[in-house]
């Protein structure tokens, strides 16, 4: 594994201007140590590079912003999409203009807010990363884990490591982590999925560490798993070794072997909206318990 570090550099502003820094100041600021030289000595004429600047600035707030209502909301925001057409191309330009209101419905009048977008291919299957609940002010953030993934077609961008996830994420008492690992994997020796399961151990016992009141969930392998890439004899050797690797940690299993093994439902590897509600309702015991 490689490590890169990176030096890095501390922006103070002077005494006199700590209350408010102006953006395009700061901005100066941050880019100072890529022009230690004179600008003629890297090949960039003043006029260019004031250019870039422009390029860069986006205006701040026109006032401080105390109130919490005077923030973005998500319920009252929308987006269209002039001179929508029925197909486009790949590599086509596709604009998106996003209206962005406060609490009050007032319109945004500056920037500063991040949207995230994913467009839906039914084709593809490929459905949207981010879901908001703003009534019952629940976020939810999905991701597909690394290879090996048996999907059609995958950005590599969109795939991350389960580990890797779980190292990014602070936890605490308003944070859920819920994942599955071992459909995909069996086609592959149990000693890879072994090693794959034991770099999740370790980031779930380091979340664990740093925040305990994170729950954390894992859904447990399914029955009807019958094509050319597995069975339910690979499934539950799999399954045993998530159980065993995770045994002694706190963390909830969503028991779906159970659930699929005793159903009347038709078998299916991608269970029915019946087994789908009782593992949301199993879900929801953990992190509502009455």
């Amino acid at each position: 594994m490689k490590n890169d570090r990176q030096s890095n550099i501390l922006v103070q502003a002077p005494a006199s201007h700590q209350n408010h820094v102006n953006s395009d100041d700061l901005l100066t600021t941050l880019l100072t140590p890529l022009t230690t030289k004179p600008m003629a000595d890297i090949g960039i004429a003043p006029q260019e590079w004031h250019k870039i600047l422009d390029m860069l600035h986006w205006p701040g707030p026109d006032k401080q912003i105390e109130d919490l209502s005077a923030s973005t909301d998500p319920s009252s925001s929308y987006f269209y999409i002039p001179g929508l057409q029925k197909s486009y191309q790949v590599g086509e330009e596709l604009c998106v203009t996003v209206v962005a209101r406060d609490f009050h419905q007032n319109p945004k009048p500056y920037g500063g807010d991040f949207f995230q977008a994913k467009l839906y291919s039914p084709n593809l299957k490929a459905g949207p990363l981010l879901a908001v609940d703003v009534e019952n002010n629940i976020l939810l953030h999905w991701r597909a884990h690394g290879i090996p993934l048996r999907s059609r077609t995958s950005p590599i961008a969109d795939l991350h490591y389960i580990s890797n996830e779980i190292d990014g994420i602070a936890g605490g008492p308003h944070k859920v982590i819920g994942f599955t690992i071992w459909a995909h994997f069996t086609s592959f020796p149990l000693k890879y999925y072994i090693r794959r399961v034991a770099r999740i151990r370790q980031a779930v016992i380091a979340l664990l560490k740093r925040a305990p009141d994170t729950i954390v969930a894992i859904k447990s392998a399914n029955t009807s798993y019958k094509t050319v890439y597995g069975s339910d004899w690979f499934s539950i050797q799999l399954d045993t070794i998530l159980r065993a690797t995770f045994q002694g940690i706190n963390v909830a299993f969503i028991d779906v072997w159970q659930m699929t093994s005793c159903h009347y439902s038709p078998e299916n590897i991608h269970p029915n909206a019946i087994i789908n509600q009782n593992e949301i309702n199993l879900l929801m015991s953990f992190i509502c318990p009455v």
